[in-house]
């Protein structure tokens, strides 16, 4: 078989999928993409025509969103010969478990709501007497809303439930190996001839709920204890404008955090309104350093006369003025993110203890750079960019984690190109 080979009228081979028996097609009859999977070698004996033909039938009978869905099953004379039987079935996009685990681990209450999913797609296949045989994390994908089990249409001898609890049992030991401790002790249950993958669908259910109430509990003792006071701003670089921005945006942040309740949190993409917080360079300007009847004094009644100046004969550094518009770069991007954490918390496009800490670094930070404690900034902006990196999208939606993304790259390209020159 080639790329391009034309059969039955409406299938066109696109490209290989991972072995040479799987190709990506495409149905020109209804206009979408595929899996083909060619079965045996190019003359399958007719006892195995036979098993592949009944197994697809029983297969597409079986209709649960946790499963890819079988199309066709038909026989095809390739052009070496012989006769080559293939099942069509749905292609589906998304990540594989084995691919997620590879990359991140899972927290607890998505580690157990992975596994009760994948439970549920195999009681719906046992209960129509039809067994996997062969599952593996790579035949888990993760798409909005669950799983879907792929490889149920292989050509699979002899499959059997305990096969099919077996591999259940060594998917739920990867997954707990991400802190779901929870699911160790449902693992053992799979071990039993008695149970039922039912059975096991069930008591994952009532493990998710409680991870999920453990999860909410752990949140909120967290967004009480571990928020800190700002720190404190001397008044010679304070910008009141600028600190009530913090204090409002910071504010309206924790309270989206305490008024959204997480059951009502969206778990899939959605699509929103225009960038609100893409990276669009400020106007780039100089300030002279303050002259002293600019400089900012104590809180003193009007008609009080200055103070007067300290006789230490060091006398006050004047600002960095070379510094200043870096300064000033580096706080409206800031503030821009910190509006951007605002509104992606209202829409629930951020999930509230995601929010709460991404807010907590932000509005510290910005209140760091009002005062002039610059020293760390670039660290810091590479902790938020790398929180917001490795959320998964069910914590940040990717549109909302573009638009935070754009105001820190900013920052860090800023403090790059204008970093200073030692003396």
């Amino acid at each position: 078989m080639e790329a391009g080979f034309r059969f039955d009228d409406r299938y066109r081979l696109e490209r290989r999928i991972g072995s040479a028996r799987v190709w990506c097609g495409w149905d020109e009859l209804l206009d979408r993409r595929v899996v083909v999977r060619f079965v045996g070698d190019a003359r399958p004996s007719p006892a195995l025509r036979r098993h592949v033909q009944v197994r697809a039938r029983s297969v597409a009978r079986l209709s649960h969103p946790g499963v890819a869905r079988i199309y066709d099953y038909g026989e095809v004379m390739p052009p070496g010969g012989g006769v080559r039987p293939y099942v069509v079935s749905e292609m589906v996009a998304g990540e594989s478990l084995e691919e997620r685990l590879g990359r991140a681990g899972l927290g607890a209450a998505e580690a157990v709501a992975v596994c009760e999913r994948v439970a549920e797609a195999l009681a719906a296949a046992h209960a129509e007497g039809i067994a996997h045989g062969g599952l593996t994390a790579d035949d888990v994908r993760l798409v909005d809303g669950g799983v879907k089990l792929l490889g149920f249409e292989r050509e699979v001898a002899g499959a059997s439930v305990a096969e099919d609890l077996a591999a259940l049992r060594t998917i739920m030991g990867r997954c707990s190996a991400g802190g779901a401790e929870v699911l160790d002790g449902l693992r053992e249950r799979c071990r039993s001839n008695a149970v039922s993958s039912a059975e096991v669908a069930d008591a994952l259910a009532e493990a998710r709920e409680r991870a999920e109430r453990a999860e909410r509990a752990e949140r909120a003792a967290w967004a009480e204890r571990d928020v800190p006071a700002p720190a404190p701003v001397p008044p010679r670089r304070r910008s009141s404008r600028r600190s009530r921005l913090v204090t409002l945006v910071a504010a309206a942040a924790l309270v989206a955090v305490a008024a959204v309740p997480l059951a009502t949190v969206t778990e899939t993409l959605r699509v929103s309104a225009p960038m609100d917080g893409a990276a669009v360079p400020p106007e780039v300007y100089r300030r002279s350093s303050p002259t002293p009847s600019e400089a900012p004094t104590a809180e003193t009644p009007a008609e009080t006369p200055a103070e007067t100046p300290s006789e230490d004969p060091t006398p006050e550094e004047p600002e960095d003025s070379a510094d200043a518009p870096r300064d000033d770069i580096t706080a409206e991007a800031l503030e821009r993110t910190l509006r951007s954490i605002n509104i992606g918390l209202e829409r629930g496009e951020i999930r509230p203890h995601v929010g709460n800490l991404l807010a907590t670094r932000a509005g510290l930070l910005l209140n760091q750079v009002s005062a002039g404690q610059d020293q760390d900034v670039g660290r810091q902006v590479a902790v938020l960019r790398a929180i917001i990196a490795q959320r998964t999208p069910h914590d940040i939606t990717p549109e909302r984690a573009l638009r935070l993304s754009g105001p820190l790259r900013e920052i860090s390209t800023v403090r790059l190109t204008t970093a200073r020159t030692p003396g």
